[in-house]
Order: structure tokens, then C-alpha cells, then sequence
């Protein structure tokens, strides 16, 4: 080979090397890109833990108020927290919520969900009840919720406080306040989105 020559077969080598290592470096920084933007919206629009409670809906622009009703998945519980909390199913807005009333919300959301799906356990037991895409006890519920392993203690001070045998009570021996105390002290509890 004279001079100044290039070695094709070499090159073609190293011309596939160096556009997978391109191609790699690329990933990572378009992947790198993509956290830190999700890290910032969630920072910037999430606000679950400090005291001015958010869903993170940014409506200013918006000239029609967002309802509550248009939010929720089901009715018939929608309808169930505007009466307990004394509110306008019709009229009562996003930005007239609170914290306790969203508890209720998903407390009563997690019964109708043990009714119709059959999961009755408080504790985990490790069985997966065939057929669900739900969780299987309060404890795994609890735990995927707010992103943490320590719903298990919290139910069971929970149960002795109520007389309620964690290992054989059923969810539906809790009442709807109870489910409301225990999600409370895992928020509480849990670091996540703090």
C-alpha cells in the first residue's frame, strides 16, 4: 500500500465501529435529555406533598372552570364525595378540592374495586388471584400507591386499633374512614414525592 493511501477494508471496519459508538452516544444523550425534561415537568407541576395541593393542571388560559365531574371515572362515587363533603355534584370545580376529599375519592374507588374484582385480603399473602390487573391485598395497593414498603405495619396498627385480625379480615371489614386513616399515614409515611 503506497502513501497516503487508505486501507478499505479497514476503514469499512472501523467506519461500522464508529457509527455504533455514534449511534450509542446518541441514545444516551437523547435518553439523558428525556429524564431530566420529565424531572423538571413532574418538579414544576406536581405538588402532591407540599400544602398547596395540585394536580398539576395548569387552566389559566382556560376561560370555563374544570369540573370535578369531568375528571372522575366513575359517578356514581364522584357523586358520593360531593354529598359527604356538602358539594355541588354539578357546579363544585378541580380548584375546590382538597387533599382529604380525593382520600375519600380513592378509598371508596379501592371497595367498588375489591367488590368487583373479588380481592378481599388486607395483608399480602403473595397469592395473585388469576385473571386480576389489580393488586391482590390493601398492602400491595397501599405500597404501589405511594411508592413505598412499609404499608404492612401501618395496616396492622391500623387492625388492632379497629379489632380487625389483619390475616383473615377481609378490605370490606374496614370502613370507608379507616381506608381513608391508613391512606393518610402512608402519605405520611412514605418519602415519595417529597
Amino acid at each position: 500500500m503506497k502513501e497516503g493511501e487508505i486501507d478499505m477494508a479497514n476503514f469499512k471496519k472501523n467506519k461500522v465501529v464508529a457509527m455504533a459508538v455514534a449511534l450509542a452516544i446518541c441514545a444516551v444523550l437523547v435518553m439523558g435529555s428525556l429524564s431530566v425534561l420529565a424531572r423538571n415537568l413532574w418538579d414544576n407541576g406536581h405538588n402532591l406533598a407540599g400544602e398547596g395541593f395540585s394536580l398539576g393542571i395548569n387552566h389559566e388560559e382556560d376561560s370555563e372552570p374544570l369540573l370535578y365531574k369531568n375528571y372522575t371515572v366513575d359517578e356514581a362515587i364522584a357523586k358520593a364525595v360531593c354529598q359527604r363533603y356538602g358539594l355541588d355534584y354539578a357546579t363544585v370545580t378541580i380548584d375546590e378540592m382538597e387533599r382529604e376529599m380525593f382520600n375519600y375519592q380513592s378509598a371508596l374507588e379501592f371497595r367498588q374495586a375489591t367488590n368487583d374484582i373479588g380481592v378481599e385480603t388486607i395483608l399480602d399473602s403473595g397469592i395473585t388471584v388469576e385473571g386480576s390487573n389489580y393488586v391482590d391485598s390493601l398492602e400491595e395497593w397501599c405500597d404501589d400507591i405511594y411508592c413505598f414498603n412499609g404499608a404492612e405495619a401501618i395496616i396492622r396498627a391500623a387492625c388492632a386499633s379497629s379489632g380487625v385480625d389483619p390475616e383473615s379480615g377481609r378490605v370490606q371489614d374496614l370502613s370507608v374512614e379507616q381506608l381513608m386513616a391508613i391512606q393518610e399515614q402512608c402519605f405520611n409515611t412514605s418519602e415519595h414525592g417529597k
